[in-house]
């Protein structure tokens, strides 16, 4: 809504495109596949644009610092997705308006000049917040190549896979008018109904109609480009499908021009919109305002004769869901074409508000049914796709989904009991092997047999100084393991990589006790990737936590720090005498902290332009000096 008050003026317009937006197949498709965040993000930084090009000022500049830092901050590969409709919202604006962008660009030079300080106020946080977050993602990108494989399901598509999902040019066109989700273009039954949720609304068409009868302004030509470039994308041209294979990660995301349709429904609810807001705005000659009526009249005539071909054709039809939806097309049509010629007709101010009141009744009655339709099949979907869903749920999961998130409980080991606050089976991945650890990586592609022995532990096991050896290359584990010999030793052995005598590990390991208490362990403290255990070791050997081996770990014992070394492919080990210890195993990425430095650098300066944005301009002159 933002994004649009600063395109269009009137508030029946505003309330077409939060209604269309909310009900239609945009919002349905952006709410179900995509976070709001990334287009929250996206949406605000445009608006904040656009706001500073229309009038720059230091408080628009403010917004748009602040925007950008935020876009900066939730950058993901979604980002780049989204990158290509906001270069081309802002380069056609350029190109129509570019005295506006030439005055946008000198404003920021002309006013450093004359406040240094006030530059240096702005500059030197966005500098250095941008530097941590830079820092932060080079630094997680960094461990993430270091640590973490492509797994079994993280492939690239070709062009010929993106092509042959964004063929459907009629669905893509057609599918804005139709308002049945149940109905499917012909050909097309192979892929999901709700995968085809694109109604715009019965009112976009009439609206479409009368736009090329309205006098046409910079404003509707910029549309009309974005919209056009848009279907371009959504269409899959040759040189985008060769950058979208170039671009690294971008070729995991095979629905990349499949999605752009949706931006194409956006850029068409501003044409339509468009046309509302000027019909609206302007007085209409009695010229125009006869050709406008004579247009939406041979709509209303033609969705009569559409639904007289209808009833004649229905027995002869063997889907009845095409049936519906033509009926349900031609009446909305004819009901909007009549109500907008109303609209044009009308002279006074309580017709033309009764028209404008019935447009948006008329709206919202069908597009809440569409949303509610489209729900009811996104249900049926899910049911069908995974079975292990039952609708409806029992009265216990539903009871616990309506409760707070629960934070880990100590008592329940290193997952702290979190499962309990996802109480849905999930088999949408039902092995989420995209991306996986290195270490795992291996244990998967060449030791499958092996998971039991690395995984099949509880949060802590120990290994007396006995049942330890140090751990061979993973092929020959892998021999091992399938050795029939050799492989059942394998699961009360403990395998120490990289430590050249793991039974010698303890300068005094102390007697061997003829009966040994059983090794016991208890929770303290939990937290995300931090815990406090007490461990009660019997006598000398191997302590081993059930956390994948990272060196980023940080493992103290008594407040002591200690090494700790890789044992059976993923899990880590430390050697302890006979006691009891306190166990502090604390997880600390060096992303992790310039994350946490990003964060606070990035809300100290939101906060600071913030209020460089609210405070009056003679205030700002004060403190800064400025010379007017």
């Amino acid at each position: 809504m933002l994004l649009c008050s600063l395109l269009f003026r009137q508030r029946l317009t505003l309330l077409f495109c939060g209604l269309v937006y909310s009900l239609s197949g945009i919002g349905l498709w952006q709410g179900a596949w995509f976070y709001f965040q990334e287009f929250g993000t996206l949406f605000f930084l445009l608006a904040a644009l656009l706001s500073y090009l229309q009038r720059p000022s230091l408080a628009h500049g403010c917004w748009v610092l602040g925007a950008l830092l935020i876009q900066i901050a939730s950058a993901n590969y979604w980002t780049v997705y989204n990158a290509p409709f906001a270069l081309l919202l802002l380069g056609a604006f350029a190109f129509l308006y570019p005295k506006r962008v030439r005055a946008a660009l000198i404003t920021p030079w002309r006013g450093a000049r004359r406040a240094p300080g006030l530059a240096l106020v702005l500059a030197v946080p966005l500098v250095l917040t941008t530097a941590l977050w830079g820092a932060t993602l080079a630094e997680a990108s960094a461990e993430v190549a270091t640590y973490v494989r492509p797994g079994t399901q993280n492939q690239a598509y070709t062009a010929y896979d993106a092509l042959d999902i964004t063929r459907e040019t009629s669905a893509y066109v057609l599918g804005l008018f139709n308002p049945s989700p149940g109905a499917l273009p012909e050909g097309l039954a192979y892929f999901e109904r709700m995968h085809y949720l694109r109604y715009l609304g019965g009112l976009v068409l009439p609206l479409l109609a009368a736009l090329p009868l309205l006098p046409w302004r910079r404003r509707e030509v910029w549309l009309l480009g974005v919209a056009v470039g848009t279907l371009i994308i959504a269409l899959a041209p040759p040189p985008l499908l060769r950058l979208w294979e170039a671009t690294p990660f971008l070729d995991r995301v095979r629905h990349f021009f499949h999605f752009y349709t949706h931006f194409w429904q956006l850029a068409v609810l501003w044409l339509s919109a468009g046309a509302l807001d000027r019909l609206l705005r302007m007085s209409l000659s009695d010229v125009l305002r006869q050709r406008l009526n004579l247009v939406w009249s041979g709509l209303a005539v033609g969705a009569g004769v559409g639904l007289t071909l209808a009833f004649l054709w229905a027995d002869t039809r063997t889907d009845p869901r095409t049936i519906e939806a033509w009926v349900l097309f031609c009446l909305l049509l004819g009901a909007n074409s009549v109500l907008l010629a109303r609209l044009g007709l009308a002279r006074r101010a309580y017709l033309r508000q009764s028209v404008q009141i019935a447009l948006l009744v008329l709206l919202a009655a069908e597009l809440s049914n569409y949303f509610w339709q489209a729900n009811h099949l996104d249900h049926h979907f899910t049911q069908f796709r995974w079975t292990e869903i039952k609708a409806p749920l029992p009265g216990s999961i539903t009871e616990r989904l309506s409760q707070p998130w629960l934070g880990g409980e100590a008592g329940l080991g290193f997952g702290g009991g979190l499962a309990a606050n996802m109480p849905v089976p999930n088999d949408f991945w039902p092995e989420n092997d995209y991306l996986v650890p290195g270490i795992v990586a291996e244990l998967l592609d060449d030791i499958p047999a092996w998971r039991e022995v690395a995984y099949g532990y509880a949060p802590l096991t120990f290994f007396p100084l006995a049942q330890v050896e140090t751990a061979p290359e993973t092929a020959e584990i892998a021999g091992q393991v399938h050795d029939p010999t050799t492989g059942p030793r394998l699961a009360w052995t403990l395998l120490v990589h990289d430590h050249p005598a793991p039974a010698e590990a303890l300068a005094d390991p102390g007697p061997t006790p003829a009966t040994p208490e059983p090794f016991n362990f208890q929770f303290l403290s939990w937290a995300y990737n931090r815990f406090t255990i007490e461990v009660a070791v019997p006598q000398a050997g191997w302590v081993v936590l059930h956390q994948l081996h990272d060196p980023n770990w940080q493992l103290r014992v008594n407040d002591a720090e200690r090494p700790f070394w890789r044992a059976n492919q993923v899990n880590i080990a430390l050697p302890l005498a006979p006691g009891t210890y306190q166990i502090r195993l604390d997880y600390q990425p060096a992303a992790r902290t310039l994350y946490w430095l990003a964060v606070a650098a990035l809300q100290a300066t939101l906060l600071l332009y913030l209020l460089l944005g609210l405070l009056r301009r003679a205030t700002i002159r004060r403190f800064f000096a400025i010379k007017v």
